[in-house]
């Protein structure tokens, strides 16, 4: 939960935060990055998106939600000091890449 400015946080939301930047630390930092692809988010729902997944070297895969829930694709925000976009959903799939390329 985010608090106003000025606002501080109790222990347990301090030690509750600390986790999870431990956590992202340690699954992100010094990773490299060794597969990106967009794939299907749920094959059983039809208004599913395609969400960004990327796979690390050491075999972490990474999906990109809409929510904490994982009940949607969700789009990658990035941003350098000259540049910014997004990588968006609704990209195809790495499967439909697959297939039209040995169409082409």
């Amino acid at each position: 939960m985010q608090k106003d400015k000025g606002e501080q946080m109790n222990t347990i939301e301090y030690k509750r935060n600390k986790k999870w930047y431990a956590k992202a630390r340690k699954l992100l930092l010094n990773k490299k990055i060794i597969a990106v692809g967009w794939q299907e988010w749920d094959s059983e729902d039809e208004y599913s998106s395609t969400g960004l997944v990327f796979k690390v070297d050491d075999g972490t895969q990474f999906y990109i939600s809409c929510d904490d829930e994982g009940n949607d694709a969700g789009a990658l925000h990035w941003q350098t000091e000259k540049d910014y976009d997004v990588l968006p959903v609704g990209v195809a799939s790495v499967n439909e890449m697959r297939k039209q390329n040995e169409r082409n």
